[in-house]
C-alpha cells in the first residue's frame, strides 16, 4: 500500500461536508517522516498520475444478530457504500472494486488491555487479500471510525500490523442508515487515513506544513473541534486568521456533520 501512499499524498481533494469523530491514533513518526520528507521535496503539489488504480476491497460486517437493526447490513448497502467511496475519490486515480463480503454475528476483541495472541487469532480469521486490499470492518454499536495508517511494519505480511490493517466504521455510518451520519462519507474520511492523508486540522495554526497537502488552508486543532463537528455547514469558519483561507470545512478529513 505504500506506493498507492505516495501517488495520494500528492493530491488535494476536498468535495463534501462529512463526518463526526475519528477515532485515529496519532500518525506514527515513520508516517510523518514520510510527509515531510514528500514536503521538503516540493512533491506535494498536484501531478500526474496513472489513469486509474484498482483496489481489491473486502466489507465485513459484525453484528448483534441477523436483523437489519443489529447491523446486519444487505448487500445493496454495501454496494452503495462502495458507490460513495468511489464517488469521494473521483478526482483521484483510485477505484474501489468490492471483492467479497463477510457476515458475522460476533464482537470485536475488547479493547481495554486485550492480549496480542486475542487480536491476531480475531483479525487473522477476516482479514483478506495482500497489503494493497483494503479490508471494511462495519460493526453494530460502533461509534464513529478508525482506520490503520501505512506503515513498513504492516507491509510485512506475515506481520501483527498487517492483520489489524484497514478500516472499522459504525454499520449506522452505511447510506440510508438514518443515523445522524448515515450519508455513507464517514468510510471516506477512514479510508483516507488508510490511504496516509491526515486530518486537515493536523498541527494546528503553527505547523509549518498542516496536513502536507499544498492546497488546504492551516485550521486549528483545538479540543473545542470536536464540538464544532455538530455545526451545520460552518461557512466562513476561520479558526487560523492569522493565516490565508477559510477552514476547509468541504474537505472529506475535516471534522464537519453530514
Amino acid at each position: 500500500m505504500l506506493p498507492i501512499f505516495f501517488s495520494l499524498i500528492t493530491l488535494a481533494w476536498a468535495i463534501i461536508p462529512r463526518r463526526l469523530e475519528c477515532n485515529n491514533p496519532h500518525p506514527s513518526d515513520e508516517l510523518l517522516t514520510l510527509h515531510s520528507n514528500l514536503a521538503d521535496g516540493k512533491l506535494f503539489t498536484r501531478s500526474n498520475f496513472p489513469e486509474s488504480v484498482i483496489i481489491k476491497t473486502y466489507v465485513h460486517i459484525f453484528a448483534e444478530n441477523t436483523t437489519y437493526e443489529g447491523g446486519w447490513l444487505s448487500n445493496t448497502t454495501i454496494e452503495k457504500q462502495i458507490n460513495v467511496l468511489n464517488r469521494g475519490f473521483n478526482s483521484t486515480p483510485f477505484r474501489f472494486a468490492l471483492a467479497g463480503i463477510s457476515r458475522n454475528v460476533t464482537r470485536l476483541p475488547p479493547a481495554t488491555n486485550p492480549s496480542m495472541d486475542a487480536q491476531m487469532a480475531f483479525w487473522f480469521k477476516y482479514r483478506q487479500g495482500n497489503y494493497r486490499s483494503l479490508n471494511l470492518y462495519y460493526v453494530s454499536g460502533f461509534y464513529g471510525g478508525q482506520c490503520t495508517f501505512p506503515s513498513m511494519q504492516a507491509a510485512l505480511e506475515s506481520s501483527a500490523d498487517f492483520f489489524m490493517d484497514g478500516c472499522t466504521m459504525g454499520a449506522d455510518t452505511t447510506p440510508g442508515s438514518g443515523g445522524l451520519f448515515g450519508a455513507g462519507t464517514t468510510t471516506i474520511h477512514e479510508v483516507g487515513h488508510w490511504m496516509g492523508l491526515l486530518h486537515t486540522f493536523h498541527g494546528g495554526c503553527s505547523s509549518e506544513y498542516g496536513d502536507f497537502v499544498a492546497d488546504t488552508p492551516f485550521e486549528s486543532d483545538a479540543p473545542s473541534k470536536i464540538e464544532q463537528t455538530f455545526e451545520v455547514c460552518p461557512v466562513g469558519r476561520d479558526s487560523c486568521p492569522d493565516l490565508l483561507g477559510l477552514d476547509p470545512i468541504h474537505n472529506y478529513m475535516d471534522y464537519t456533520s453530514e
